[in-house]
């Protein structure tokens, strides 16, 4: 035997069957898919281990990174020449503010302007208009209404077209499109050097509030003619968005958001098609959304498989080699991001940072850890920024392509997914396209279920939300959320354009050219063929003239008639998955305000410690996900002991922790003493066993946890218990469970 040891001749490989039969002697009869092959939500089977003979046969493996079909990105050199876009989302609703923001945020790494409109603006309302509450000015986002509230939000950035700009319009697309190229037109600066894009999805807006003003048709006229007039103009602006997180946001596994954004896509180029526009020209001005979930590899695969498929469907329509290429801007999802412990949010946005990273999207924005408390400050944006900063420059991701590529598992669920895209897609194009099937309400109904799915496994803890269903920390000092004066917001803005109006009408030969300019936007607004830029024209002039968002807006829809062929669908149920435990945690401690006393179980601890101290230790964690205080003691030594203790505390719920051994010689005669002296006593026992449940029951057991209990329901009907009349009259942490919109 030789001195030198070499891995390859000493210990040789053992053949893939000879490991399968010994894993299946150590089950002891067992079916290996039963016991170790877990199901995703997509249905895929995500084996215990992966090995090198899993990549024969998967037809992407072959692939190299900038090449068909873009499973491995867009990017031949990956982001080794260029990087990947750091596109933090700016919220802030004062253009002064927003200004100060981004400047700020900009000089400190990030490199992308992510523009997210208030609620008004949206809607395509001035700040001086009365709007709902739904529609409130400042609500979500910036205000913005005119060329000089571009000239404050983009003012003092140099170089500013090295930076693409992304801004999510909602219904208001091209008036907010005429006021950007009107101020970019103001600082003469190229319209054909301007990069980004600017969000036009109309199918979003209906599956998010089901707020669409036009009908349909007259959005896709509104479509093409923006995509037409980018083509020649600004041939690096994408005006065609789908947004996928959408339905990630509403519990929908990866398959459901791709396959669903892909439909969509077809949606478009077909709609776009028929108004004269070339599958070559609308395609490389789409710009696909995407969430980030929790579920790391599935996410890492989901990008990949969606690069696939879209450069299938591409194919079809006979779009060039270079046009298929998918653009991804990924957003971490909210879905499951939480209130209680926000902290953890941290941990959360950085792996799916990486996922989105590894899975080679085109830019990001990481959500800052308190985004679904309040609106982040400049310490939080940092904090999210950096996460995208320290990936780059400290674990040096802008030195690879690609970098799952290869894997064992990740290959295999990226063929996996993409087929079960595409056989969801075809689902949908049977049954008339994305469009037919959304007035079925077929895909709203599939993302229910799979949310159900996710909401029951939540219940029962299989899926762990850590420091909220699992791990809490009752110590936790909430986040102090500063008032938003949205009258003051709404005072400051009508100020800011009845200003700008006054200077502009003290021109009267520009005020004339604002009316002529606003006249020929209603006159051009007809059905028209999609190569027909008049419109798009005819609104940067009045633009230009100092006309303001609403009444480009007004202008625009003068000569629609909003009900004739408006389209009505059914909104997904938009919700974070923490929201029931939140709910259930906010009830107590509501009542800890009001009342001054705290809901208390008392620990009914049998024997020595370390007989005991596993399930009470194990019960604490259960109640705290509620608030709900226990208790504690170093143990009694008979039943008499621990139920007149229990007693004597003078609490309304008890639960003894034990061993099941000690277990038949202790629980019935405690509960049974306990009942005997107050029958509202709740009496419950940490464990669970077939062999004694009935016969506990019998002596008056009113539950038991565990691991696989209904932590909601359990918890739910105990705060009624101990609550009594002071119980809220409606179950906000029922009305929760399913999500709320």
């Amino acid at each position: 035997m030789s001195d030198t040891l070499n891995i390859l001749n000493d210990f040789p490989p053992t053949p893939h069957g000879e490991w399968l039969d010994a894993v299946e002697k150590q089950l002891k009869g067992k079916p290996f898919e039963k016991a170790l092959v877990k199901k995703s939500y997509e249905g895929i089977g995500i084996e215990p281990m992966y090995f090198k003979k899993d990549l024969e046969g998967l037809p992407q493996v072959d692939a190299m990174p900038g090449f068909a079909s873009y499973v491995r990105g867009n990017r031949v050199a990956g982001n080794r020449d260029t990087c990947w876009r750091i596109a933090q989302e700016m919220t802030e609703p004062l253009p002064e503010a927003f200004n100060e923001a981004l400047t700020n945020d900009l000089s400190r790494g990030q490199n992308a302007i992510n523009i997210r409109l208030d609620k008004a603006t949206m809607a395509g309302c001035d700040p001086d208009t009365e709007v709902t509450p739904a529609k409130a000015v400042g609500a979500g986002g910036l205000s913005l209404a005119t060329t000089g509230d571009f000239a404050t939000v983009l003012g003092g950035i140099e170089n500013l077209l090295t930076y693409p700009i992304q801004i999510e319009t909602g219904t208001s697309t091209l008036a907010v499109t005429a006021l950007l190229a009107a101020y970019l037109k103001s600082e003469k600066t190229p319209l054909n050097e301007l990069k980004g894009c600017i969000s036009f999805d109309p199918m979003a807006c209906l599956l998010v509030d089901d707020d669409l003003p036009l009908s349909l048709e007259q959005n896709f006229d509104e479509m093409a003619s923006l995509t037409q007039w980018a083509i020649q103009n600004a041939p690096e602006l994408r005006t065609i968005s789908v947004h996928a997180g959408l339905y990630a946001n509403a519990g929908g596994n990866a398959v459901q958001e791709v396959a669903y954004a892909a439909a969509t896509g077809i949606l478009y180029i077909r709609e776009m098609q028929k108004r004269g526009l070339s599958a070559d020209e609308i395609s490389p001005h789409m710009q696909f959304h995407f969430g980030i979930g929790p579920d790391f590899f599935m996410e890492i695969a989901k990008f990949r498989a969606a690069r696939m498929v879209w450069h299938n469907i591409t194919k079809s329509f006979g779009v060039d080699e270079n046009g298929r290429k998918m653009f991804i801007h990924a957003d971490t999802l909210q879905y499951n991001k939480t209130k209680i412990d926000p902290w953890v949010n941290m941990l959360r946005v950085s792996t799916e940072t990486f996922a989105g990273i590894a899975g080679s999207c085109d830019s990001i924005h990481v959500g800052p850890f308190d985004e679904v408390i309040r609106k982040p400050d400049q310490f939080s944006r940092r904090i999210a920024r950096n996460v995208q900063i320290l990936l780059k420059e400290e674990a040096h991701f802008d030195k690879v392509a690609d970098p799952a590529g290869g894997s064992w598992y990740v290959e295999n669920i990226t063929l996996e997914l993409s087929k079960k895209i595409w056989e969801t897609i075809q689902s949908v194009e049977s049954d008339g396209g994305i469009l037919e099937a959304l007035k079925a309400g077929s895909p709203q109904s599939a993302v229910a279920d799979i949310a159900a799915q996710r909401a029951k496994a939540t219940a029962t803890r299989k899926d762990r939300i850590v420091g909220t269903n699992m791990y809490p920390n009752l110590t936790e000092k909430k986040l102090e959320v500063p008032p938003t004066d949205h009258d003051a917001i709404k005072k400051s803005r009508s100020q800011a354009i009845a200003k700008f109006k006054s200077e502009k009408a003290a021109d009267a030969g520009n005020d004339a050219k604002r009316q002529s300019a606003l006249e020929a936007i209603t006159q051009n607004n007809t059905a028209t063929e999609g190569r027909d830029t008049k419109i798009v024209s005819a609104m940067i002039d009045a633009a230009v003239a100092g006309a303001t968002l609403g009444e480009l807006t007004t202008a625009l829809r003068k000569k629609s008639n909003n009900k004739e062929g408006r389209l009505s669908i059914t909104p997904l149920c938009i919700h974070r998955r923490s929201e029931p435990y939140e709910q259930l945690r906010g009830i107590t401690e509501e009542y800890r305000e009001k009342s001054g006393k705290a809901l208390k179980i008392f620990m009914a601890n049998m024997g020595p410690l370390a007989k005991h101290k596993p399930r009470s230790d194990f019960s604490t964690a259960f109640f705290n996900v509620a608030a709900i205080d226990t208790l504690f003691n170093t143990g009694f030594n008979s039943p008499d002991e621990a139920a007149d203790a229990a007693l004597a505390s003078g609490e309304k719920a008890v639960v003894i922790c034990g061993t099941d051994d000690d277990y038949m010689d202790v629980v019935v005669p405690v509960t049974e003493k306990i009942k005997a002296a107050n029958p509202g006593i709740c009496v419950m026992v940490a464990g669970f066993s077939p062999k004694y449940v009935d016969l506990f029951k019998a002596a008056g057991v009113d539950e038991f946890i565990h691991l696989r209990a209904d932590v909601l329901d359990i918890l739910g009907k105990l705060q009624r218990r101990l609550m009594g009349d002071a119980y809220p009259s409606e179950n906000s942490a029922d009305a929760a469970k399913g999500g709320k919109k």
